[in-house]
């Protein structure tokens, strides 16, 4: 099972159990993620530049998580779900 497909039952569950098995099996896909990037960086780049490239990405997946939470409180809002 893919993280994505994992990530994606995490919407279909209904109870406690569930929501940790699927939450699990997201983090068993995506636990070798951060390690091939870290490979990665250090097969395609110059020695001198792989911090900047290993700060490209974590500012990219931080950026990411800013722009999800903008659009979670945006729609929440929106919504009416800002006090659930």
């Amino acid at each position: 099972m893919s993280s994505g497909a994992a990530e994606s039952a995490t919407g279909w569950c209904r109870n406690f159990v569930q929501i940790v098995s699927a939450r699990f099996l997201f983090g068993v896909g995506a636990a070798g993620a951060y390690p091939n990037i870290a490979g990665a960086i250090s097969r395609w780049f110059p020695r001198r530049e792989h911090a900047g490239a290993q700060g490209f990405v974590w500012g990219a997946i931080a950026g990411m998580v800013l722009i999800a939470a903008v659009l979670f409180v945006r729609v929440s809002c929106s919504r009416g779900l800002a006090n659930v």
